[in-house]
């Protein structure tokens, strides 16, 4: 198709809409739920070619366009925003600046730059390749989890989490970037970690299982919430 050279080429956003419905049925699947009956019916289309979803969204679907990143720009997603392990995105640019979660497996990105500026429910990336939590929102209002990345530290986590944030099987050696206040942490199988400095300010609930004889939770003892 035309378009698709044209964005191969060019690296913009589709914004014809016959062009924007065509793409949405190459590259997402249903969930079996009445919200995704008719993705079509669901969405709206501004002059600018951005796109706002009622309800759910999976992107899945192997395509050339996914080599790189979306070639929709989304606007608001009511419900699920969705990427599933069989995308090929490098980049999270495309993805919507609000939505109800986010759900992003086995990403090819480095960091959550193009991610969802805000997230009212809970935000997965799982097995993925992110090195880096840069681009994540400052609020996530509910679960913050980045289990199986390879990050080596927490700077650009979201300030605040509503929910657990579970940080399991990384590279981390300390908590340094940690958000303020969360009402639950979660660390496991944390080979590396060394120390746990950068612990959150305030947390309601620590669940801190360590497989590291090198860290003293004594000589730790004084970043810890009274809770822990």
């Amino acid at each position: 198709m035309k378009y698709l050279k044209s964005f191969n080429e060019s690296n913009q956003f589709i914004t014809n809409p016959d062009e924007i419905e065509d793409m949405l049925l190459r590259i997402t699947v249903y969930a079996h739920s009445p919200h995704n009956d008719n993705l079509i019916n669901r969405i709206t289309i501004h002059p600018d070619g951005v796109v706002d979803v009622r309800g759910d969204i999976v992107i899945a679907q192997h395509d050339r366009s996914l080599n790189y990143r979306l070639p929709i720009k989304f606007g608001n997603v009511t419900g699920t925003f969705h990427i599933k392990s069989s995308s090929r995105l490098t980049t999270l640019e495309g993805c919507p600046e609000k939505c109800l979660h986010f759900n992003g497996y086995s990403l090819q990105s480095k960091n959550l730059v193009g991610g969802p500026k805000q997230v009212s429910g809970d935000y997965y990336i799982m097995e993925s390749q992110i090195t880096s939590l840069e681009g994540s929102p400052e609020i996530v209002g509910g679960n913050f989890d980045v289990r199986g990345a390879y990050i080596e530290n927490l700077e650009g986590s979201p300030r605040t989490v509503g929910g657990a944030m579970r940080c399991s099987e990384c590279l981390l050696t300390d908590l340094v970037g940690s958000p303020d206040s969360v009402d639950r942490f979660l660390l496991y199988n944390s080979a590396y970690l060394t120390s746990l400095e950068g612990f959150p300010k305030v947390v309601r609930r620590a669940d801190i299982y360590l497989f590291n004889p090198k860290i003293s939770l004594l000589q730790d003892s004084k970043v810890i919430h009274p809770s822990f």
